[in-house]
């Protein structure tokens, strides 16, 4: 626990150090300063907003190619941890989302799209090996280990067994900062630019094209948008909630536009001749794509 507090501590220490660097407003018009001094009593401390309601400016690189902010999963069953790791991501302009447990982690994961997860070793129910697999299983997210066990056996079994990085308790801030900037980093590009095969369909994300049996396909960008979504997934199943998500369609309408697009979806797939693959239904989860053969068995 003391580790955490010399965290916090060193955190605010940076953010007075920052606000040392950082010009006064007001400084280089007439009266500025005068006025802004004038407002405050002399030592009378700012009242601050707290760090979860502050607006921020996102960097560039906090953000995906669609503008939307970069999601980070914090898992982890001490609050203090939680809430000092969310507010180092907060300041770098990622949006949070918490988890205590391994069980509550793999109900937000199977629910929302993450860029980055931060999981601890010992968590209640699930411990978190057994959950670094687990989401491993399910996507190639990154995923930094944090945990307050100085041991090199669980470090190499937390990185072959799909961990992207092991960072040990206490912390180092700005350590912690350059590994979630670094992994992100390194994601996007692999993400977003290779080209994505599944038996004769072909998506070239850069490109924004989609093939069969390198016959261009005429999509519609949501068509395109949800095929994408479908080829990264690699023939695991993507929930309606997600799928939604990635097409860029609203909460209220999110399920029945799903559904439209991949009736038009499939319908230009069998016209198109494609006839190793098909958009499988999972019943009551969402669409995956899968051989013919097996979505016959399936849907």
């Amino acid at each position: 626990m003391r580790g955490h507090h010399r965290v916090r501590a060193a955190l605010r220490d940076d953010r007075r150090e920052r606000a040392r660097e950082r010009p006064r407003r007001g400084a280089g018009a007439t009266g500025g300063t005068a006025r802004a001094r004038s407002r405050q009593r002399p030592g009378a401390l700012r009242a601050r907003r707290p760090w979860f309601a502050r607006r921020r400016r996102l960097h560039p690189a906090a953000r995906r190619d669609g503008g939307d902010a970069l999601n980070v999963l914090v898992v982890d069953d001490d609050p203090d941890v939680r809430a000092t790791v969310s507010q180092i991501l907060h300041d770098d302009g990622r949006e949070v989302t918490c988890a205590a447990d391994g069980r509550e982690a793999l109900a937000v994961v199977g629910a929302d799209r993450f860029d980055l997860v931060l999981l601890d070793v010992v968590l209640p129910g699930i411990d978190g090996i057994s959950l670094c697999v687990e989401i491993r299983r399910r996507s190639d997210v990154p995923i930094i280990i944090l945990s307050a066990r100085h041991s090199q056996l669980e470090r190499v079994v937390s990185l072959r067994l799909g961990a992207d990085a092991y960072v040990g308790k206490p912390f180092d801030v700005e350590e912690l900062r350059l590994r979630v900037a670094t992994l992100l980093r390194r994601a996007a590009p692999a993400a977003e630019s290779e080209p994505l095969t599944f038996r004769s369909l072909r998506v070239e994300p850069r490109a924004g094209r989609a093939y069969v049996c390198d016959v261009p396909l005429a999509l519609t960008p949501g068509e395109f948008k949800l095929l994408r979504a479908l080829m990264r997934a690699g023939g695991s199943v993507i929930g309606r909630h997600d799928l939604a998500h990635f097409v860029n369609a609203s909460d209220r309408e999110g399920g029945r536009a799903i559904d439209v697009q991949v009736a038009r979806l499939r319908r230009k797939l069998v016209q198109s001749g494609a006839r190793d693959v098909a958009i499988a239904t999972a019943r009551g989860f969402g669409y995956r794509l899968a051989a013919l053969e097996d979505e016959a068995r399936i849907a």
